[in-house]
């Protein structure tokens, strides 16, 4: 058993993981997967399972709508600072997540470096989205409730927001400004190299 490398629960009745998980100490790939109207499986385990795991660097749960990120998930604070660093992929899209997702939930993430919660019914990606320093793609696809984003992860490079017609106007133009200040910066570094090459030259 310590030598599994990935570990499947989609359709299946696990509602927590028993101290004996951190024994998996090659795990690499969870899914928890949750088909559409269906009323059976992982719909229980709390985010502190999750953050127990050894080496986990992908957690998949697309469709997970009966993930639990809740306050009686009292393990998730706990244990956020010693197994946050461990997973690394982060995929919850369509698991009708709202806003208490990233103060509750998120610390326990705050080391991922691909987050994808495409499809949620959050309203606003509030200031903490930053304290995910090593977070380098975040997707935002189609939710569709989002209005406002408070906060860019400091060394984010890809970022997706498509179909998200909730977006106030002054939000699509901060990302509009952070967007063109990034192609000047582009295209400063082109000229500089430009100019710098031209004069070995000369």
């Amino acid at each position: 058993m310590e030598n599994i490398i990935h570990l499947n629960l989609e359709q299946t009745p696990v509602k927590k993981f028993p101290l004996s998980f951190r024994n998996l100490t090659r795990l690499h790939t969870l899914f928890v997967c949750f088909p559409r109207n269906q009323t059976n499986g992982c719909k229980d385990i709390l985010v502190s399972s999750i953050c127990t795991m050894p080496k986990g660097s992908r957690v998949i749960g697309v469709g997970w709508e009966g993930c639990q990120f809740s306050k009686e998930d009292e393990g998730a604070e706990n244990v956020s600072l010693t197994t946050s660093s461990n997973v690394q992929f982060l995929d919850l899209r369509n698991c009708n997540l709202s806003d208490d997702f990233f103060p509750i939930a998120l610390p326990c993430f705050a080391n991922v470096k691909e987050l994808d919660l495409s499809g949620n019914n959050f309203t606003v990606i509030p200031e903490c989205i930053k304290e995910c320093r090593f977070l380098t793609v975040l997707y935002l696809n189609y939710c569709e409730r989002l209005r406002e984003i408070r906060g860019i992860p400091p060394n984010l490079k890809y970022f997706y927001a498509e179909e998200c017609l909730s977006l106030t106007s002054s939000c699509r133009s901060m990302l509009l400004s952070q967007v063109l200040f990034f192609v000047y910066l582009i295209w400063s570094l082109i000229v500089y190299l430009i100019l710098l090459n031209l004069a070995m030259y000369l």
